[in-house]
């Protein structure tokens, strides 16, 4: 997971509209016991930069990808990910790789 993932998760589920709204550090702490951060730097932001898409965010996301040499995005937007040299798959597609 992109480095900044975090935060937006953070976000998302502290919002006081969030349904079923709880601890968002726990959920976060319980997260990194099944998940890598990917390591990023300058390199990474300036190949985000270079790349085709249209959505910085979505940039970084690629260019993390890019640096922990992943096979895809999960993603539910994955029409952000058209121009993305890695292929973005929705939750369900990605569950139906694995699961063969």
């Amino acid at each position: 997971m992109a480095w900044h993932s975090l935060s937006n998760i953070y976000y998302i589920l502290s919002r006081p509209k969030t349904p079923g709204r709880f601890d968002s550090r726990i959920f976060l702490r319980d997260l990194l016991n099944f998940i890598t951060v990917v390591p990023t730097g300058t390199n990474d932001a300036q190949v985000a930069l270079a790349l085709p898409l249209t959505d910085f965010e979505d940039a970084l996301q690629v260019s993390a990808a890019l640096h922990a040499n992943v096979d895809y995005i999960i993603s539910r937007n994955k029409d952000h990910y058209r121009s993305s040299p890695i292929s973005a798959l929705s939750p369900v597609e990605f569950l139906a790789v694995i699961a063969t």
